[in-house]
């Protein structure tokens, strides 16, 4: 492996763990990146010096999120793994979602939340009132990127055009 890809895999490995993912969930989506081929399990795990049943719980993981999808070849049991398609919008939508999810309880607590509570309903709408703008924003940001980014296209727009 090239020393520039090395280091990348490790540097996203430990941007991973400060953002709340695992060093070995970074470090595989940093291989995938660097990776065109499907990567079997015993694979990923020499590659990256950690345990098969570490790189299968990661892999679960991080399939879940969207970055990788499984294949499997004709005749052969084992699973094998490649950068999904467009990992970057199904990670995105999966924080949007969360965002949603919690202006959502936000929404339903203030429903119900008594008068009397006021101080709390403030914090709390006021909470709300963000999340339902930043959400409001970023569904804007998805559908311009869509715009400029269709699925026949390779080369990636420049960042000026994105403002």
């Amino acid at each position: 492996m090239h020393e520039a890809a090395a280091g990348f895999i490790e540097a996203l490995g430990m941007l991973g763990e400060r953002q709340g993912l695992s060093r070995i969930a970074g470090r595989m989506i940093g291989f995938f990146l660097m990776n065109d081929e499907l990567h079997s399990l015993d694979d990923i795990a020499e590659q990256l010096s950690i345990s098969k049943a570490s790189a299968s719980t990661n892999a679960r993981l991080i399939e879940h999120m969207g970055v990788i999808e499984r294949k499997t070849i004709p005749g052969d049991r084992r699973d094998y793994y490649r950068l999904g398609r467009q990992p970057w919008e199904d990670i995105f939508e999966m924080h949007r979602r969360r965002l949603k999810e919690t202006s959502d309880l936000l929404g339903t607590t203030l429903v119900r939340m008594p008068a009397e509570l006021q101080s709390q309903r403030e914090r709390l709408a006021a909470w709300n009132h963000f999340l339902l703008f930043m959400l409001d924003e970023l569904d804007h940001k998805i559908e311009r990127w869509r715009e400029l980014h269709d699925a026949s296209r390779v080369a990636p727009v420049k960042p000026e055009a994105m403002s």
